[in-house]
């Protein structure tokens, strides 16, 4: 699992899998840049954060897959991801499963997540006493 900005960094690691005929399967997270650093605080500075952390980089990764002999896959829901992923894997080779995801609402997901986690554990952990 890798994110489309990390995935553009390391493209050329693509070569090893390719030249050893490598059975891989990559499941691509693509937000269209570098999403792990909305969750910091610097994404409530948007006038600098898109440049300097966001970096969008509007890549096509069926291209890069097919650069290096391998098999592109892009999914929208959870059966596909399912049945593309188990299907790489029966198939081998090189093979990237993309998933499409929006930064913000991810962020905004994860932070609801958390806050659900967390309220949970405080009602468990910090039961009153009768």
């Amino acid at each position: 699992m890798i994110g489309d900005l990390s995935l553009y960094h390391d493209l050329n690691g693509l070569l090893a899998a390719s030249l050893h005929h490598l059975n891989l399967t990559i499941v691509l997270i693509n937000n269209d840049g570098g999403g792990i650093f909305s969750f910091l605080p610097q994404a409530q500075y948007p006038e600098h954060f898109e440049q300097l952390f966001g970096v969008p980089i509007g890549l096509d990764f069926q291209h890069a897959s097919q650069l290096y002999g391998g098999q592109f896959h892009s999914v929208d829901s959870w059966e596909l991801f399912r049945a593309d992923v188990l299907q790489s894997i029966h198939n081998g080779g090189l093979h990237i499963v993309q998933v499409r995801t929006e930064r913000s609402s991810n962020v905004h997901m994860h932070r609801r997540l958390w806050n659900l986690l967390d309220q949970e554990i405080h009602k468990q952990i910090f039961v009153p006493a009768y």
